[in-house]
This record gives C-alpha cells, structure tokens and sequence, in this order.
C-alpha cells in the first residue's frame, strides 16, 4: 500500500513539534513491510533526506508575494505534484485542518479514488485565533473540524476527545498521541548544566501561548518563596523582556529565563531539572491536544507537575512518574510543589527512572506500527 503522509512544513528548518510528529509517525508505519510510506512538505529545495525519508516539496517561494500566492495555491501544488512525479498513491494522509489544502486534496482523492486521513492534533479555542471567534480562521476551522474532516476516510486522532468525536460520526479512527524516537532521545548525553542543588528546580520548555498556565506556576512559587526561597524556575523559549511583559510585571528572582535555545540544550536541561511543569484548563482545546511537553519530559527521565487535562490520566501516576495537581489553580499547585519539596532523594530517583521508563512503554514509535498497520487495512 503507497501512502504519502502531507504536511505544510518546511523540513529544512529546525524541526518543530508537528514535523516530529510526522516522522515519528511515518517511522512507525515504515516498520511495516507492506505499506510503503513518503513525506510531502514545501520548502525551496525540491528533496531534502531526513532520518532515512526522501521528502518531497512542493515550492515555498521567496518574495512575499510568490510566498503569498503559493501560500494560497498550496493544496492544489500538493495535488499537482502527486500527477507529476507520478507518486500514484493509495491512501494521502493529511497533517492539519486548513480548508485551503483539504479540499483540494479531497477533491483529488474522490476524482482518483484515493483514500483520504486527516492526522488531527487540535482543537483551537476559536477566541484564541486571529480575528477572534467570528473571524475567518475560526470559520475555518469550525467548518473544517465538523463539516469536511468528517466527509474524509479515516482519523488519526491524538486524543481521546477527538477519537471518539470522529467515531461518532462514523469515520475509522485510530488513536496515536505523541511518539518519541527512544535511539534519538538518548543522543547528546548530558553536557554539565549546573543547577542549584540547594533549591527545587523546574523547568518549562517552550512558549507557553494561551494554553500552558505558566504564570499560575509563577504566583505559587512566589508565595512559598515569600519566607525563605526554596523553588528556582528556569524557562527556555522566552527572555526575560517577553516574560515581564506576558505576566505584566516582574517575576522575581526565582525565575530565570534562557530565551530560544537548542534542542540539544533543552534536552540536557530536562536530563538535569528536578521536574517539569504542565498546568492547563480542562476547557475543550486542552482536552482535544496531547501535550508534546510532557512526553520530551518523560522521555529525558525527568517527572513531571500537573493537573489532569487530555489524556494525561492515562499516563501521569501520582508519585510514580510524577505529581499530580487536582487541578491548575495557584492553591493546587502550591499543594504539588509542596509536596515535591518534601521527597526523599531515593523516591526522586526511583520517579525519574520511572519516568523513562512510561515513556519507553507509552510513546516509543516502534510500539503503534500493528495500530496503524490495522487502521489503514480498515479503511
């Protein structure tokens, strides 16, 4: 069976959360002998090899108005170029929900009779979109999520919430969540990054948005360092400037920023963090994500702190592989970080092998390649 597995990225770039997903994935898939498995992306350099993948690009364009126009035009670039490379695939996987590429991909597969699968990651809050939740970008995605993804073949869904929204509707789906390359994910032992041992170090990994209640975690640690400091907070992906400016007013000194940084360096960061820290609402745009943070943390051996949101509950055990937070209010996590503090170094260490471990069973690509090998049989 041909697959071609789409995505709107330039693998060029550093990769991202959504480029790894499609590796990982297409990495599982491949382990099966019987489906033959491509990647699809755009960029200015026709085929790029990227861990054993020949990606094809359909072009990206330089000035802003080629970029533009390209940008537009890029769903039925996609299709255009499964014609001329004669890629004659049997079943197109689509990462995302842009209507701008899904209908002319759906539009292809029904005129060739292909079979069409979203890999659906999200539900985007629509107030959270540009133009807010009357503007075109919410019209899209409502009308992708519920009118067109249901008209496609299948789902790869990330969560349980969208797994079963699409099963209602009567589609073929498969839950995949967040997957992890445990060969990669060992590379670059650690380069000595020397934190405090003296205080409880967190670390968060990112940019936080409108999703990641980061300042929540700022305001609890704030108070119980009010009588004598116990937690430092080290956050990469934004500066201090960026920080001060989102939380409206300075953080303190327990707070240390780091700005953009490697992956390598994140990734020996976590390996030498005490715990990472994952705070979200239960609200439907958490429930319908799977956090990507919380698998590179377990991945990395470090436990993590958080209140139950997607499909956390299936994973995250309460003293095991981390603490978990009855919800993400300031008294809860003051409650978790608390608790943290109280730990003996042997039942630390024990969570943090067990960390590893979660990950290796849970989200290792090599374990879901019978999963998606039964899911495109089905459809």
């Amino acid at each position: 069976m041909k697959i071609i597995y789409i995505g709107e990225f330039d693998f060029e770039e550093n990769l991202t959360a959504s480029t790894v997903r499609i590796i990982n994935n297409c990495k599982s898939i491949r382990l099966d002998k019987n489906l033959d498995i491509k990647i699809l992306g755009y960029s200015n350099t026709p085929h790029l090899s990227l861990e054993g993948f020949d990606i094809i690009n359909v072009k990206r364009g330089k000035r802003l108005f080629e970029k533009f126009f390209l940008f537009l035009f890029r769903g039925i670039a996609f299709s255009w170029l499964f014609q001329k490379k004669q890629l004659n695939p049997e079943v197109l996987v689509y990462y995302g929900s842009s209507l701008r590429i899904l209908v002319p991909l759906w539009i292809y597969s029904r005129a060739k009779g292909i079979k069409l699968v979203v890999d659906i990651v999200e539900w985007y809050d629509y107030s959270h979109l540009p133009f807010g939740k009357y503007g075109p970008m919410a019209w899209d995605v409502h009308v992708s999520m519920t009118f067109m993804i249901p008209k496609c073949d299948g789902v790869i869904a990330i969560s349980t919430l969208l797994e079963k929204y699409y099963q209602n509707k009567g589609l073929p789906t498969v839950r995949v969540p967040i997957l992890f390359d445990k060969d990669i994910a060992s590379q670059n032992q650690l380069s000595e990054i020397k934190l405090n041992p003296n205080f409880l170090n967190l670390v968060y990994a990112g940019f936080p948005g409108k999703k990641d209640l980061i300042f929540n975690v700022i305001d609890a640690i704030r108070l119980i360092n009010s009588d004598k400091k116990k937690i430092e907070f080290h956050i990469l992906g934004m500066n201090g400037k960026e920080l001060e400016m989102t939380y409206g007013k300075y953080p303190g000194n327990s707070v240390k920023t780091y700005g953009k940084q490697p992956r390598s360096f994140v990734n020996n960061f976590l390996r030498s963090a005490d715990f990472s820290v994952l705070f979200r609402p239960s609200k439907r745009y958490a429930m319908a994500g799977f956090p990507t943070k919380f698998v590179e943390s377990l991945s990395m051996g470090l436990p993590v702190l958080a209140n139950i949101s997607s499909d956390l509950g299936m994973y995250l055990e309460e003293g095991f592989n981390g603490l978990i937070a009855k919800d993400h209010q300031v008294d809860s996590i003051i409650l978790t970080l608390k608790r943290a503090l109280e730990l003996d170094r042997e039942s630390y260490e024990k969570m943090k092998v067990n960390a590893r471990a979660s990950a290796e069973i849970h989200f290792n690509y090599r374990n879901f390649t019978k999963k998606f090998s039964d899911f495109f049989l089905e459809i």
